[in-house]
């Protein structure tokens, strides 16, 4: 073979030296040997935030001041705002717990006190109660610990004064529903010569 120019002519050395360099690289190591693991009897000392079924099958341990009559608790008297307060605590986790309709249905009225600490609270229908009572437990251990009082009860009511949702069909219809509450809107129309049928 003949050189062109710049191109160094290749020596049975370099050849040598290459070819060596090729075999070594050629030639990996593999080990084809695996370490097997070894199985191990279960410990129960998983650290895990999810539930699991031994904890739910487990016999509960009460805490045993909550075996502790009613009457030998505190029964500390509260005003209204501190109840508010609470109960719209206890509404605010719901709702960020991702429980919207528990939220609503204690959001929309304020509870009332009533005689022995027994709350009243109106509620639009029975769907409501029937909702709010699967979560009754929870909202009055909240109240009874962050009032100081253990005597705290609650009953609900359906409201009998709730707004009338009349769905109209015409302006005018819209329009005389809104006039009932304000009548000077009959004033406003006839001075502008408003035009109510739309």
């Amino acid at each position: 073979m003949i050189p062109f120019l710049g191109q160094q002519e290749k020596t049975a050395t370099n050849v040598a030296s290459s070819q060596k360099v090729k075999t070594e690289i050629e030639q990996p190591s593999y080990s084809f040997k695996k370490e097997v693991k070894k199985l191990q009897t279960p410990t129960g000392q998983l650290q895990s935030t999810l539930i699991s079924i031994k904890e739910l099958t487990a016999p509960k341990v009460d805490d045993p001041s909550r075996n502790e009559p009613i009457e030998n608790r505190p029964q500390t008297p509260f005003s209204s705002d501190e109840l508010k307060i609470s109960w719209k605590k206890f509404a605010f986790t719901m709702k960020s717990a991702g429980n919207d309709t528990m939220y609503l249905a204690m959001i929309k009225r304020d509870p009332k006190i009533g005689a022995n600490f027994q709350l009243i609270h109106e509620v639009d229908n029975q769907v409501q109660i029937d909702y709010i009572q699967t979560h009754l437990s929870d909202l009055i251990d909240f109240l009874r610990e962050s009032l100081n009082n253990w005597k705290i009860s609650i009953n609900f009511s359906i409201s009998e004064n709730q707004e009338e949702s009349l769905k109209h069909q015409t302006g005018k219809d819209k329009f005389n529903a809104l006039a009932r509450k304000n009548p000077n809107l009959h004033t406003f129309q006839k001075t502008f010569n408003l035009d109510i049928e739309y």
